[in-house]
């Protein structure tokens, strides 16, 4: 192979292509995941308004990087339970009227250097309340203080995590995909 000036171009190429189709399951596969493990709270037995096939981006084909569990997140006090459930909105934590996680989006860009791949949260009017959809994300991921503070109910940083660890674990299968496909068109 190193006689062979042809194979490093060609496996540069490869690598850029290899990486492509895995950044998207990574993005989707991490929109998966947030969203499953926000659907997966607790109803206590109350009806729910959103269910897992109503989400824009949900692909059937990617389950996610973990198991279907909820994330650990501190339960609604039972008042303010209560007056959601009276108002007819959903009972789990991080959903009440489902705008928020109806909107939650996943985007693929092509610059200069490749295709990129990412979710967000748009710059958006939340409905229900008046306020801009990214303030709301922001107390929902980190709390509040004052009269009327909420507790910080996590849920972007913990996926970012888990997503950390499937970035560490990429370059292997990158190599792997790219090395055959440059071997080949060398043949």
């Amino acid at each position: 192979m190193r006689s062979n000036e042809a194979f490093f171009p060609e496996y540069v190429r490869a690598t850029v292509e290899a990486t492509g189709p895995q950044m998207r399951n990574l993005a989707y596969g991490s929109y998966t995941l947030l969203v499953d493990k926000v659907l997966a709270g607790d109803p206590r037995g109350h009806p729910l308004r959103l269910k897992v096939n109503q989400l824009p981006y949900r692909d059937e084909s990617l389950r996610g990087f973990k198991d279907r569990m909820a994330l650990k997140l501190r339960p609604l006090d039972d008042e303010y339970l209560e007056q959601k459930v009276r108002e007819r909105k959903d009972p789990r934590p991080l959903i009440a009227t489902a705008f928020y996680l109806k909107h939650i989006q996943v985007y693929e860009e092509e610059t200069a250097q490749g295709v990129v791949y990412g979710v967000y949260v748009p710059d958006i009017i939340h409905k229900p309340s008046g306020l801009p959809l990214q303030t709301i994300v922001g107390w929902l991921e980190y709390g509040t203080s004052g009269d009327h503070a909420q507790p910080a109910r996590p849920h972007w940083r913990p996926v970012a995590l888990i997503v950390r660890r499937m970035w560490a674990k990429l370059p292997e299968g990158i190599k792997v995909a790219a090395l055959k496909t440059a071997l080949r068109k060398l043949r």
